[in-house]
């Protein structure tokens, strides 16, 4: 009966338990957040391998302190500081739900992998795997239920948890190791490489864009320093907003309209010069065949990767934020992937289709939720983690916009109604110019501002130098080559 429902609702199984272990796991990483000390940097997994006795009992008597007193962020972030132990009782109780989640999304795939490769069904090895996968996870109880023991009483013996953690972890990697192989998970990564680095090189300026970009918040202190200055006054969100979302419709617009499979046309080879930048059509007909939405994601970078940027100044500068459980950088694949969801799976067109009326109320929504933001920002380091709520807000109306187009019910609408008589490369490019003009303005004479409390314009003028440079790249890229 099991594998006749996941056989018949594959991806809805599947989905159901990859979303599930995620959140399982989410849960216990934040759980587990303050376990990990000096003497167990791994959280619980160093007191799980924990062979030595002494090591064991070293752990769980740091473990009996407060929080507060062996980790300093805990006072930092105003948190009750209950004895460490208790965390640990907490993360191991519901590592039990992460038991269930992981071994019946294992489970899920081992199913999936023997009906799409095999026309047998029920093949010794697929049960092996099965059984192998069912035993990881009664191994993974026994284990938590001797752990917890432990941390009650301390009478046990903590290498016999030890044992049961090394041959869980073994089973697992055979598991893992079995799932790769059947589904030749490495040859579709090697056919993927070649793929996304043709894509990359193809969008290579706005590639390098985003790196400059990445590198400049994330990798840089000079950079760190800028977002905690930003917020400094109301002005500092505005032009940091607008900027980025000059970028970002450049990204995505420009890989579209100048692709080169597009104006290689021997019948008809339209001239690529100024006069057809500017007067282009808002709703080309025309897809790229082998990532329809690979301009959109470069758009929607330009947000994520300042948005995650900002969790990652706050992490930097200890200041507590509600996500600091988890690291930026995660954040940022987890977003990435959300997305890439929605554009396989054409979520938002689907959506809209279905419920046209609701495209503008849900864009007002966005609006006024960036602009409730500005209301409750105090305009201090503090409060930086709203202009990463305000960037996600303007990656989705960016994300509506640029995919529910080719639907003509929502060219009636208020909004897109004015756009579509108007040529979006016009729009584009104005802004673009106007961004680089600034750029250009303020490195002929710097000292505009000096007189004046403007640091926070000093990041907004470093994303004017990447438009800058990005439409001088973009103009050569397509003059010269």
């Amino acid at each position: 009966m099991i594998h006749t429902l996941i056989n018949k609702y594959p991806k809805v199984v599947l989905g159901v338990a990859a979303i599930l272990t995620l959140i399982t796991l989410i849960i216990q990483i934040k759980t587990g957040h303050c376990l990990k000390t000096n003497l167990s940097p791994d959280g619980i997994v160093s007191l799980e391998l924990a062979w030595d006795q002494s090591s064991a009992d070293a752990i769980c008597n740091e473990w009996q302190k407060p929080c507060k007193v062996v980790q300093p962020l805990c006072k930092l972030n105003k948190i009750e500081s209950p004895p460490i132990v208790e965390a640990a009782i907490r993360n191991i109780r519901w590592d039990f739900a992460f038991i269930l989640t992981y071994v019946t999304l294992l489970y899920v795939l081992i199913i999936l992998l023997e009906t799409k490769y095999s026309k047998v069904n029920h093949r010794p090895y697929t049960l092996a795997a099965g059984i192998l996968c069912i035993v990881a996870g009664l191994l993974d109880i026994v284990e938590n239920i001797l752990m917890l023991q432990f941390l009650s009483d301390g009478d046990f013996k903590n290498g016999r948890i030890a044992i049961l953690a090394s041959f869980k972890f073994a089973v697992l990697a055979l598991v893992v190791v079995y799932i790769v192989w059947r589904g030749a998970y490495l040859r579709r990564f090697t056919a993927f490489t070649l793929i996304l680095v043709h894509l990359l090189w193809r969008n290579r300026v706005s590639v390098i864009g985003l790196i400059v970009l990445y590198f400049a918040l994330w990798k840089s202190d000079q950079g760190q320093d800028l977002l905690i200055n930003l917020n400094a006054s109301h002005w500092g969100p505005i032009t940091f907003y607008i900027i980025l979302t000059i970028l970002a419709t450049f990204y995505w617009y420009w890989p579209k309209y100048f692709d080169e499979q597009k104006w290689s046309n021997p019948a008809n080879p339209p001239r690529v010069n100024f006069k057809s930048l500017i007067y282009g059509d808002w709703n080309s007909k025309y897809e790229s065949l082998d990532a329809p939405y690979m301009p959109r994601l470069l758009g929607l970078l330009t947000f994520i990767i300042p948005a995650c940027g900002i969790l990652q100044a706050l992490d930097i500068f200890e200041i507590p934020y509600v996500l600091n459980f988890l690291d930026p950088f995660v954040w940022l694949i987890i977003t990435i992937v959300f997305f890439l969801v929605i554009m396989e799976y054409h979520l938002f067109e689907k959506f809209f289709n279905h419920a046209p009326r609701s495209y503008d109320s849900v864009i007002f929504f966005l609006l006024a939720l960036i602009i409730g933001l500005g209301f409750f920002n105090r305009y201090s380091a503090n409060q930086l983690g709203l202009l990463s709520v305000g960037l996600y807000a303007i990656a989705f109306i960016f994300m509506m916009i640029t995919s529910v187009r080719n639907n003509p019910r929502f060219y009636e609408g208020s909004i897109l109604s004015k756009v579509h008589h108007v040529k979006a490369n016009t729009l584009m490019l104005t802004f673009v110019i106007l961004a680089s003009l600034a750029f250009f303005g303020f490195n002929c004479y710097p000292y505009i501002t000096v007189d004046g409390a403007y640091r926070f314009m000093t990041l907004p003028v470093v994303l004017t130098a990447i438009v800058f440079y990005s439409f001088i790249f973009f103009l050569s890229y397509f003059y010269l080559c």
